[in-house]
């Protein structure tokens, strides 16, 4: 571990009492400077300390943190002459800084060096709600045409507020990126884009988002906009309206993953609206209760899409490959989209 010297101090001598040697030498002489140093958590070696004195020395460490026994001093005393000590500091598994005094003392005399050592900066993971679900970091979506020709992609990158919701997203579309910010207020939303938006809230649920209406029973979305919403038991089964009938087939192989929902995200992809249009309904929690299980297939004014997922070890869903149902040998099923996501915590 690299150990960084602050600064030094010229030693003031006071020489308080010292016994005249028939050569008139001072018994009692250490020479040198006091010191500062400053050394990481993970410990390390300390070099190059010297001194001289003209008499028999010894070290003194004085710990001023509760935690003790976490320096080594060699050679712990002495002789007259020039010397160098050898500083070991040890880990420090603490949750705090702490700090020595090294001196050195020689008659009425002494040399100090400070040791200060800084502890681990541990990243807490942040506390999920009772409840809650996994904080999304980024969804990168790859769009391809006919013989499954990437011709796009959007990458959205998720930031949070000390709240656990969501503050910001920067999204990226075939080079282009831009910002996109939520605010919470006093009853609304205010999503900033190319303009704010504002979503008013209504018993901690978004009631109205840019003039169109949302509605829930049990605390269920019902209805956005033209579109109404059909559940069968936890799960979404069907969103009528605006000219498309779109029913959804759940797989309860595959739990709901994240905090976005991210069945109404696919559905609303398979109908063409942009990722940061939805931004303000992504935050779950504003949304009523998700769906319990992720779509097996989406069936969109008679095109159907089959959903395909890969898991992390924690169970959480990071790949969703979206395939156009055609009638096509299944080896060689066109790619619609390839989802990837990834959590802000491991």
């Amino acid at each position: 571990m690299k150990t960084r010297f602050l600064y030094s101090l010229p030693l003031v001598l006071f020489i308080m009492s010292c016994d005249d040697s028939a050569e008139g030498v001072l018994s009692g002489f250490v020479s040198g400077e006091n010191a500062v140093f400053e050394i990481g958590h993970e410990g390390g070696d300390i070099c190059s300390v010297e001194f001289e004195t003209t008499g028999a020395w010894y070290v003194l460490v004085n710990y001023k943190s509760d935690d003790i026994d976490w320096i080594d001093v060699s050679p712990e005393m002495g002789n007259a002459g020039r010397n160098v000590l050898s500083i070991q500091v040890h880990k420090n598994a603490t949750e705090v800084d702490r700090e020595a005094d090294i001196a050195v003392k020689c008659g009425n005399n002494e040399l100090v060096y400070t040791v200060m050592q800084g502890h681990e900066e541990k990243e807490e993971p942040p506390v999920v709600p009772e409840g809650g679900l996994d904080l999304i970091e980024s969804v990168v979506i790859n769009n391809y045409k006919p013989y499954n020709i990437l011709v796009g992609t959007v990458e959205v990158d998720f930031d949070y507020d000390d709240d656990l919701l969501i503050a910001s997203a920067v999204i990226k579309k075939d080079g282009v990126e831009n910002i996109v910010g939520l605010s919470y207020g006093s009853g609304f939303i205010e999503y900033v884009y190319s303009e704010p938006v504002e979503a008013t809230l209504k018993d901690g649920l978004i009631n109205v988002l840019a003039g169109t209406e949302l509605t829930y029973y049990d605390s269920r979305l019902k209805s956005f906009g033209d579109f109404a919403v059909t559940w069968r038991g936890d799960n979404i089964s069907a969103l009528s309206g605006g000219n498309f009938l779109i029913n959804v087939a759940s797989d309860e192989k595959y739990r709901m993953s994240g905090n976005l929902y991210l069945d109404l995200m696919l559905v609303c992809g398979s109908i063409h609206e942009n990722v940061e249009d939805l931004l303000p309904m992504l935050q779950t929690g504003y949304l009523g209760i998700p769906s319990a299980s992720m779509p097996s297939a989406i069936t969109v004014n008679g095109v159907r899409y089959m959903y395909i997922y890969a898991l992390d070890g924690n169970g959480r869903i990071v790949e969703i490959h979206e395939f156009e149902d055609t009638d096509i040998d299944l080896s060689s099923i066109p790619i619609h989209r390839i989802y990837y996501i990834s959590y802000l915590y491991r």
